[in-house]
């Protein structure tokens, strides 16, 4: 693609994305048994293929191409477009969906506190405003859906005016907030007995190497807890994993498309001629052509562990937030039962896109890869199930109570 900053695409390189989409998801997409048995992905790809050619706007364009990806429902699949990101500012707060309510999870302006329930923004009902974007937001179940309801900014205007539960009004200049830089949060708690340890993301390699300073910090700890509540993933904390883990551990199972042109080729003979074919013919082609979506897929093999830091309880809280690089982290301490792990079902999605970066600021990705438990049991859209589920209310939220954390101290001081 052309090097520019304009706010409009070429002919061409509105062509190029909509075919390499379609190409990869063809060749390397890894979750069509997810999909509805109905479900058609030529026909979804040629309804955006009409509306993606006849703009040039890249803004719609991009809502073109964030709607295709979204109709994979998959969490690791994507359209990022840097341009669209920075013409549109934080909302100023982090909603999420509660007790069929949206409440405030995360807040940046003052005066909206966390557990607000958002009744409506700019005069549309919170829930009327998610249906009508809700196919724009990839994720691999509903629950995932909402939780990327934050993308909604791309169709808000600038200045919101929020109606809140409580019957107050507020109105938010989302250019003048900023959002804060991420932090990593420790304590020790229990008069130093429990050492604790929030962690916002994997992203940025600084956070897991923060949380490996407090590790050898809390080493002497009886226990230790872990708060991932709110880590969408990043890479891989390989160096955590092995500074926790004092027993075998595995990684996940895994699977992949294994594409072959004979197979896909016999599917399409079958499709066209099946009213045409004599029983032989018939047999040989339905047989060939079922493997057109054949799957590879391998387990992994314990590892032992290294030499952990620290050998003390380990406990560790996930929810609906929990994700991708983080649900990394949490699985193998779940398979072996090296943690106990605390809140709700993590979000369900991990796994290695097939990336491409278009240029000009515009990459996209394909789920190539399924994960499900080292078990095997299925995983994806389903997330890790915790050893003591327990959440917030909406109540525990307004009063400022956190009793996950509570119960994760409980089960830290228990012997």
């Amino acid at each position: 693609m052309n090097n520019n900053d304009d706010a409009t695409l070429s002919l061409v390189q509105r062509a190029e994305i909509l075919t390499q989409a379609y190409t990869a998801v063809q060749l390397y997409f890894a979750h069509w048994q997810a999909l509805p048995a109905d479900f058609d992905f030529d026909t979804v790809y040629r309804h955006a293929l009409e509306r993606g050619l006849a703009t040039d706007d890249r803004e719609q364009f991009a809502f073109v191409m964030m709607e295709l990806i979204a109709s994979l429902q998959n969490g690791h699949s994507f359209y990022w477009d840097t341009w669209l990101d920075g013409r549109h500012s934080t909302l100023g707060f982090r909603p999420i969906y509660l007790d069929g309510q949206w409440v405030v999870g995360q807040s940046w302006v003052e005066g909206l506190p966390i557990g607000a329930v958002i009744e409506t923004i700019n005069g549309q009902p919170t829930e009327a405003l998610y249906q009508a974007h809700r196919c724009y937001f990839a994720g691999s179940d509903e629950r995932a859906r909402r939780n990327a309801f934050h993308r909604v900014r791309y169709f808000l205007p600038a200045e919101l005016t929020l109606k809140l539960g409580d019957g107050r009004t507020l109105t938010i200049d989302r250019q003048a907030v900023t959002e804060p830089a991420k932090e990593l949060g420790t304590a020790q708690l229990a008069d130093g007995r429990v050492g604790y340890i929030s962690i916002p993301n994997f992203m940025e390699s600084k956070f897991e190497q923060g949380a490996l300073a407090a590790v050898r910090e809390f080493a002497e700890c009886e226990a230790l807890i872990i708060d991932l509540r709110w880590c969408p993933g990043g890479s891989t904390p390989g160096q955590l994993i092995e500074a926790l883990m004092d027993r075998p551990y595995r990684w996940w199972t895994e699977s992949t498309r294994a594409t072959f042109g004979i197979h896909r080729a016999s599917g399409a003979i079958l499709k066209r001629y099946r009213d045409q074919m004599d029983e032989r013919s018939l047999a040989y082609f339905d047989a060939m052509g079922s493997l057109g979506n054949a799957y590879l897929m391998w387990p992994s093999p314990p590892e032992p562990p290294k030499e952990p830091i620290f050998t003390g309880k380990v406990v560790i809280l996930v929810n609906s937030i929990t994700g991708s690089a983080a649900e990394d982290f949490v699985h193998s301490f779940k398979d072996n039962g090296r943690a106990v792990l605390v809140g709700e079902h993590t979000a369900g999605s991990t796994g290695q896109p097939s990336m491409y970066d278009v240029g000009n600021g515009i990459t996209f990705g394909v789920g190539s890869k399924r994960s499900f438990m080292a078990t095997g049991a299925a995983f994806e859209g389903i997330g890790i199930a915790p050893d003591v589920e327990i959440r917030a209310t909406v109540a525990d939220m307004q009063a400022g109570r956190d009793p996950v954390l509570e119960k994760a101290l409980t089960v830290a001081l228990q012997r």
